[in-house]
Parts: structure tokens; C-alpha cells; sequence
């Protein structure tokens, strides 16, 4: 049966026999202090340091209190606009109508170009003949 491992299994510990033989150098800074020696980083320092350093970015970047829920919304909002996109295009222009109809108009435009240019020289059969007619497809 395997062994479970645990905290103490991934902390560094020294042998006694692996110890320094000599006690490690004070600096005048450490005689002034308490006798308290230096402990290493614990896992709540470095994860203070982490959540200083993210703060101090998210600063910089322009967010606030106000704006950091927006910013953590921000991927679910992506995946849904692009669920969307992938499975009910349709329901994704009408709700770009409603939420900015500038944008929409603006999205129609271009995607109605794009859709010109890339098959405008390609016959479908969308006339009763079974052909396009070429002088609409000219004037297109």
C-alpha cells in the first residue's frame, strides 16, 4: 500500500549531521534585534508578496475597487459572446441590436462586404434556372 504524503514530506529539513559545524555569522543589525533568529519565507509571506504585487498591477492597469468585478466577469461575458457566436449567430446580432444598434449596423456593414468579396465570382443556385444572375451579382 503506498505511503500518503503530507506538508512535512514537501518542507526542507536539515540532519544534524548536515548542520553547519559553525553557528552562522551575526551582523551588527542582528546583534541590535532580539534574539529572535530569521525564519525562512512561509508560504503566507510569499502569497502576501503575490497578492501585493497583483494589486499594484491591477492599480497601474486603471482598475479600481469599483472596476475589479467587471474585470473577473470579464471571461464567462468572452465564453458566452463566443458560445453564441459558434451556435446562434442570429441571437447574437439581435442582442448587439439592442445593446448598441451603431454597432450593429456597423457589424451588418462589414460582414456583408466580407461576404461579397469573398464569393461574389462563385455560382450558386439561387435563380429558378438554377444559376445566378450575373448582372445582379455585377451590380453587388
Amino acid at each position: 500500500m503506498p505511503e500518503e504524503a503530507t506538508l512535512r514530506d514537501a518542507t526542507i529539513q536539515v540532519d544534524a549531521a548536515e548542520a553547519p559545524a559553525s553557528p552562522p555569522e551575526t551582523t551588527p543589525a542582528d546583534a541590535a534585534g532580539p534574539t529572535a533568529a530569521a525564519t525562512p519565507a512561509t508560504v503566507l509571506d510569499t502569497a502576501d508578496k503575490d497578492a501585493a504585487e497583483l494589486g499594484r498591477l491591477l492599480i497601474e492597469s486603471g482598475y479600481s475597487r469599483e472596476k475589479i468585478n467587471d474585470l473577473l466577469a470579464a471571461p464567462s461575458a468572452l465564453q458566452s459572446i463566443q458560445h453564441l457566436v459558434r451556435n446562434n449567430p442570429q441571437e447574437f446580432l439581435t442582442m448587439l441590436e439592442r445593446t448598441d444598434p451603431e454597432a450593429a449596423r456597423n457589424f451588418h456593414e462589414k460582414l456583408a462586404h466580407l461576404y461579397v468579396e469573398r464569393y461574389e465570382g462563385r455560382e450558386t443556385p439561387t435563380s429558378k434556372a438554377g444559376r445566378v444572375d450575373s448582372e445582379l451579382m455585377a451590380e453587388l
